[in-house]
């Protein structure tokens, strides 16, 4: 029961320092905005929460090498490659289940379908060096200070887990609609794209607590805008079924190319066939 109580601390630590970190990332970064990062409304990245429990139990385990460095080098290429297919995992589940895009890589380098890149799996792999070294003691330190604590704070990790629970529902309601009409527009639409129209529209209407509310922009009016600004831009936007949508116009390359050659062949049978009719004739 404590190791589970620690993952679920752990789980909500994570997404709740995430949350700052890419609120402050859009801030003077990406969006150049207070911008509302990831799918909920609350202060917490999920995403996050896996990742520093993930971090947390890589840097616990002792691979018993003769060398520490080698000990190191493993723990950090583990866990570069662990939160690179957390991210990946995690994208290509909203992407195909919804339809919807958190982030998008697609400018960047090497990219994998926007979702993962090399520069970002970089990135992890550096945050990874950081937490080993410099945030996994304290990190440590506040798990053993829960644990000698759980019986007090397991409430209250229990409401929070509770309220998190409520801003799940509440966040899925927006995301259902947008995902129906981006599904029925067969693209892929990106949440980023649409929580800035809507923080846009929330001010321009003065808005104070349409943070709840999913109209704001109306969804229908924000997918064709999208598909029509998108439409001009290569890498904003992507349909669903362009891989089988390859395959079909593959096939059916192959099968005018089929057609073709048949074509001929006939052509020069009966060519064949005419030239040996005129033979005869002459001969007789």
């Amino acid at each position: 029961m404590k190791t589970f109580l620690s993952l679920a601390y752990l789980f909500i630590f994570g997404g709740v320092i995430g949350y700052v970190i890419e609120l402050f990332f859009r801030r003077f970064f990406s969006a150049k905005k207070w911008l509302n990062p990831g799918f909920l409304h609350g202060p917490f990245l999920p995403i996050y929460g896996f990742g520093l429990t993930v971090l947390y139990l890589l840097a616990s385990i002792n691979f018993q090498f003769e060398s520490p460095a080698v000990n190191y080098i493993l723990t950090l290429a583990l866990m570069g490659i662990c939160m690179t297919l957390i991210e990946y995992i995690a994208g290509i589940i909203f992407i195909k289940g919804m339809n919807i895009k958190l982030w998008d890589y697609s400018n960047v380098k090497g990219n994998i379908k926007g979702i993962i890149c090399p520069l970002f799996s970089l990135i992890w792999l550096v945050g990874g060096a950081i937490y080993l070294f410099g945030i996994h003691p304290f990190i440590q330190i506040s798990l053993n200070f829960f644990i000698d604590n759980i019986f007090n704070f397991s409430f209250f990790l229990g409401m929070i887990y509770g309220v998190l629970l409520i801003d799940i529902v509440i966040s899925s309601q927006a995301a259902q609609k947008l995902s129906a009409l981006a599904k029925n527009s067969k693209i892929v639409v990106s949440y980023e794209e649409y929580k800035l129209q809507r923080t846009i529209a929330r001010k321009r209407n003065k808005e104070r607590f349409a943070i709840f509310n999913s109209s704001f922009p109306q969804i229908k009016q924000f997918i064709k805008e999208y598909k029509e600004k998108s439409a001009n831009f290569v890498g904003h936007i992507i349909y669903i079924d362009e891989e089988k949508a390859r395959k079909e116009a593959e096939a059916k390359a192959k099968a005018r190319e089929s057609m073709r050659i048949a074509e001929e062949k006939r052509a020069e049978a009966k060519l064949q066939a005419k030239l040996e009719k005129d033979r005869e004739r002459h001969s007789k």
